[in-house]
């Protein structure tokens, strides 16, 4: 039973209306919360992934055809063939202009202008020493790249 003289009390504090508390319905203007900014770098993160992804299936083109995984069908043959013949034919041209477009002009680039290149500013820097530091560069490239 509840004594009318009691000390405990349901009301608020301070009387409040119903319309001026905050909530759905109210009246008062509402607190705009605004969120923090993440700093994720989507782009970048994804600009690396992208360009790993066709980093890695270019490698594995070209080292498939170099070590004949794929097999390059003939005209005849081709359209005889299956479906994984076929994609295995598709896998190993790409394969081919990689290698021909991309590969072999890099490789090149390395081990036959670089060190030229080399040479050039080397002679301007120390004349003495340019033929021999070039050649040993020349033989690391060439070690790496092989």
């Amino acid at each position: 039973m509840i004594n009318s003289v009691s000390s405990v009390s349901f009301k608020a504090a301070t009387p409040q209306e119903a319309l001026s508390r905050p909530g759905k319905y109210s009246l008062a203007p509402k607190e705009t919360v605004v969120p923090e900014k993440k700093n994720s770098h989507k782009a970048l993160k994804w600009i690396l992934g992208v360009t790993t992804a066709a980093i890695t299936t270019g490698a594995l083109l070209i080292v498939g055809k170099n070590k004949n995984w794929f097999k390059i069908l003939e005209e005849g043959p081709l359209k005889e063939a299956k479906l994984l013949d076929k994609c295995g034919h598709h896998l190993g041209k790409a394969g081919e202009a990689l290698d021909k477009n991309i590969w072999k002009p890099v490789v090149r680039f390395t081990t036959e202008t670089l060190p030229e290149k080399c040479k050039e500013l080397w002679a301007k820097i120390k004349p003495d020493k340019a033929d021999k530091a070039t050649e040993t560069a020349a033989e690391k490239i060439t070690e790496a790249v092989v």
